[in-house]
């Protein structure tokens, strides 16, 4: 099986919150792992908020951010190339998606077979995406 993993998806990896097991169980039942690049910076990003909002500790972010790095070494990157961005652009409108989560559908779609998972858990995502033909695994709990 091919796990292709958003930022909602990923950041449960290295930081605990309801869904990290069910990731985790999905990441390691996974073949093979995809995201976009982007996905590198939603999640120093998302890691950067969870400490300012005291849900990682400062002192703790270093470990974190080692294991977000341990994670995305292991991840098969997805180049954001035009045609992604444009096919981005036409599922943003019909889906009322943002921006990045219509980056992720559009790079799942780019590389998606009979065997690709895509994995989430914002519920209007995982909606586009069953929408769109993907077999879906949510994390939402």
């Amino acid at each position: 099986m091919i796990a292709y993993f958003d930022s909602s998806a990923f950041v449960k990896l290295f930081v605990d919150e309801p869904g990290s097991a069910h990731a985790a169980a999905t990441w390691d039942a996974a073949d093979r792992r995809l995201s976009t690049r982007i996905l590198y910076a939603e999640a120093r990003a998302a890691l950067a908020a969870a400490t300012r909002a005291r849900r990682i500790e400062p002192t703790g972010l270093v470990d974190v951010r080692a294991q977000l790095e341990f994670f995305w070494a292991r991840l098969d990157a997805v180049e954001p190339r035009a045609h992604i961005v444009a096919h981005a652009g036409d599922l943003a409108e019909a889906h009322a998606l943002r921006a990045y989560d219509a980056i992720h559908l559009a790079s799942a779609e780019a590389v998606a077979n009979e065997e690709t998972w895509f994995v989430a858990a914002d519920d209007r995502l995982l909606a586009a995406a069953q929408a769109q033909g993907l077999t879906t695994v949510t994390l939402a709990e």
